[in-house]
């Protein structure tokens, strides 16, 4: 199964590799059998309901990760995993209402990296209202910091800024099949 996710998550070699790999699902189904507990029909399709389920997901993804640090294991999360979507809900044999959000490689590290730069604060951390008046130094001194972490890490084989990449990603649709998907998986119908 996981030679098939690995093929499915665009060739990531990390899935095979990983002492362990989770897939991370989003799931209404648990809330319909509790419903059905009850006697209650439940009502779903909501969007609101969409954005808890994917919510509820990540803080336990991030809460299993966080335990494993404090363990000495490393995770990487695979987003991939939603390039064949489909696919990957019929390997896993999905219920209604479920969809698999992300992965995530878990494993002691065979290496001891340098820590990536990340955004500074003041772009993700906002006081009282959002401004963005400094963003756009704060992003442009991130961008030289990123650049000089890949030079660095990479032998000098990647050139590029967090900027550079947002900007690459956004210009193109990103998986315009996951619309479609999660409106047949119940989800996102009003």
């Amino acid at each position: 199964m996981r030679h098939r996710l690995v093929e499915l998550a665009g060739n990531q070699a990390y899935i095979a590799s990983a002492a362990r790999f989770v897939v991370f699902c989003a799931d209404m189904n648990r809330h319909k059998i509790a419903c059905g507990m009850h006697d209650a029909k439940m009502l779903s399709g909501y969007t609101e309901q969409f954005i808890t389920a994917t919510v509820d997901c990540a803080l336990f993804a991030q809460n299993v990760i966080t335990a494993a640090q404090s363990l000495g294991i490393e995770g990487v999360y695979i987003g991939g995993i939603r390039n064949s979507i489909q696919a990957v809900t019929e390997l896993l044999e999905l219920p209604h209402l479920v969809y698999p959000v992300f992965g995530m490689c878990l494993g002691y590290p065979a290496q001891n990296p340098e820590v990536k730069p990340r955004l500074p604060l003041s772009v993700i951390l906002k006081k009282d209202r959002y401004s963005d008046d400094n963003d756009t130094n704060a992003i442009s001194e991130y961008d030289s910091q990123v650049r000089e972490y890949y030079k660095t890490r990479t032998g000098g084989n990647k050139d590029s800024t967090w900027s550079e990449q947002i900007s690459e990603m956004l210009v193109k649709e990103a998986r315009p099949h996951i619309k479609d998907y999660l409106k047949s998986r119940g989800y996102i119908l009003r």
